[in-house]
């Protein structure tokens, strides 16, 4: 039972009555759902027909709906330690302070992302290595869009690269065959730029895709 919505992944609502453990009185619970927490090892464990009791003090979990096979319980000097499943290391912590164990647990936190079409231009505004919306406006007037560029699709190259100096505002455009030859592209870049003006690149700013984020990438700016 769990006095917190946010434990839960999804949640029924409906109202029950719940006996507590003095016998005079009883608790509404206000839904059953699957409840997902984190154990102290950092493991998720998922709760299914849990209870929503806003009224609890304290959230109650019973061990049986958690393991799935074995459940040890080991005493030290200070505290239980509750192994699930097997575990070598112990899911659960709980001191010794009355015939309950207590501990920490963590909620699982999940987000729900939803993607748009941007339709107010901010998108080609970075793509374009953030052009101000006058030139943008050019393009539109002037530019005829083709199906691709034919020279390039003969060439091999289906993909391009666009480096921009943020502070001259100087932009290159590499061609690519595959997405994996962004790495060596940029480091004929580098090589050019830093022999020619005698100064490191200092900073890289990507968009954080996969061309970008991978080991030979990370190794080339590790030189």
């Amino acid at each position: 039972m769990f006095n917190n919505k946010s434990f839960f992944e999804y949640l029924h609502e409906n109202q029950t009555k719940v006996a507590t453990g003095c016998g005079k009185s009883a608790l509404i619970s206000k839904g059953k759902g699957l409840a997902e927490i984190f154990d102290q090892m950092g493991s998720l464990w998922p709760l299914s027909n849990s209870l929503y009791v806003p009224e609890l003090t304290t959230n109650l979990l019973a061990l049986s709906s958690i393991a799935k096979n074995q459940t040890r319980i080991k005493k030290t000097i200070s505290q239980y330690e509750i192994h699930l499943d097997n575990n070598k290391e112990p899911s659960f912590i709980c001191p010794i302070s009355s015939s309950i164990l207590e501990t920490h647990i963590n909620i699982s936190n999940f987000h729900c992302l939803k993607t748009q079409e941007i339709e107010d231009g901010s998108l080609w505004h970075k793509q374009l290595g953030h052009m101000n919306e006058q030139d943008m406006n050019k393009l539109i007037k002037t530019t005829e869009v083709s199906n691709g560029c034919d020279e390039c699709i003969k060439a091999g190259a289906k993909h391009f690269l666009i480096i921009v100096d943020q502070l001259s505002g100087f932009i290159i455009t590499k061609f690519l065959k595959n997405r994996s030859d962004c790495s060596n592209h940029f480091r004929k870049f580098r090589l050019l730029v830093e022999n020619t003006h005698g100064a490191k690149i200092e900073r890289i700013i990507t968009n954080g895709g996969g061309e970008f984020v991978n080991k030979s990438f990370k190794n080339h700016c590790n030189e």
